[in-house]
């Protein structure tokens, strides 16, 4: 039983990670890390988050967190980003 809670909160941390732009292979390693020490109540919180960016529902909050991404990976701030290309 204990294991296949782990197993799930680890899936569902690598997700998450992975959603918010980490290489699957730090997801993994770090979902690792925390895995064990996650409150039940944070892990069904990003569970429905990741479940929810799942869905057709979520395909604007992925829209957006690409830009999110995008942001990151190139150093631009919001306050830096053109009115007419924010949401």
């Amino acid at each position: 039983m204990w294991g296949e809670v782990i197993h799930i909160r680890h899936e569902t941390l690598r997700q998450f990670f992975e959603f918010i732009g980490v290489s699957p292979d730090i997801a993994n390693k770090e979902a690792c890390i925390i895995e064990h020490k996650l409150s039940p109540a944070t892990t069904s919180a990003i569970g429905n988050l990741v479940h929810f960016l799942g869905t057709p529902s979520g395909c604007q909050t992925i829209s957006a967190l690409k830009l999110f991404l995008k942001m990151q990976n190139t150093g631009i701030s919001w306050e830096q980003l053109p009115s007419r290309n924010r949401f």
